[in-house]
């Protein structure tokens, strides 16, 4: 979708003024005697917000902004998939709570997202572990497939943004309408891309051309772990 899920999300906080930029600056002050890594500030906004209060507005950005732009494709895609008896993982940076509207909507089970810490009730800001990004992205999918008995050889990976190339280098890629950057690094691997993410059969097309395509190189050897 256009744009990501917690873009969309932040552009409603400011636009309702629920955050303000002086809140961003203090919860960022505040959380600065933390080491300075992504999981110590990358949910600041949500610092001392409680979970009640979160979830009211994740539902309210969902109805009123986020549901009405997924690409129309997927609607089609990933119902057909699961049929066929394809897992979904849902891997992205977005916060849980924020991504679990749309896992409910396609009816996905399984999630690798960025896992907000909570203490009595409230959001600290803070990130259990490093977010779910790059290099990152390889190392919790290799720790997922580990864990329910799958290898990369199975895995169809599908991406958008330039961190995604170690995530579709380990796997069989698929671009989604990819940024300038991940577009060109596509092309010159060869990778399928799908243009239009509203068009379901360009998307399966795609999917069935990564399942047949093989590495020029061992790409496959980027580490699993930052």
């Amino acid at each position: 979708m256009p744009p990501s899920l917690e873009k969309s999300f932040l552009e409603y906080l400011f636009r309702d003024r629920i955050v303000s930029p002086w809140n961003m600056i203090a919860n960022t002050w505040a959380l600065m005697s933390w080491p300075p890594r992504a999981e110590t500030l990358k949910l600041v906004y949500l610092r001392g917000c409680s979970v009640s209060d979160a979830a009211t507005w994740f539902q309210t950005v969902w109805e009123n902004e986020v549901v009405h732009r997924i690409y129309k494709g997927w609607h089609e895609v990933i119902p057909r998939l699961q049929a066929d008896g394809n897992i979904i993982v849902l891997l992205s940076g977005t916060p849980r709570p924020l991504a679990q509207p749309l896992m409910d909507l396609f009816h996905i089970h399984h999630a690798v997202c960025a896992e907000p810490e909570i203490i009595d009730g409230y959001y600290t800001g803070r990130l259990l572990r490093p977010h779910p990004i790059g290099l990152y992205k390889v190392q919790y999918a290799s720790e997922w497939l580990t864990a329910h008995g799958h290898d990369w050889d199975t895995v169809v990976a599908m991406g958008d943004h330039w961190g995604d190339r170690f995530l579709l280098s380990k796997a069989h890629p698929v671009a989604i309408q990819p940024r300038p950057e991940l577009a060109r690094h596509a092309r010159q691997h060869g990778w399928p891309i799908v243009a239009d993410a509203n068009d379901s059969r360009q998307i399966m097309k795609c999917y069935e051309l990564a399942l047949r395509y093989l590495p020029p190189e061992k790409l496959r050897d980027f580490p699993t772990r930052p």
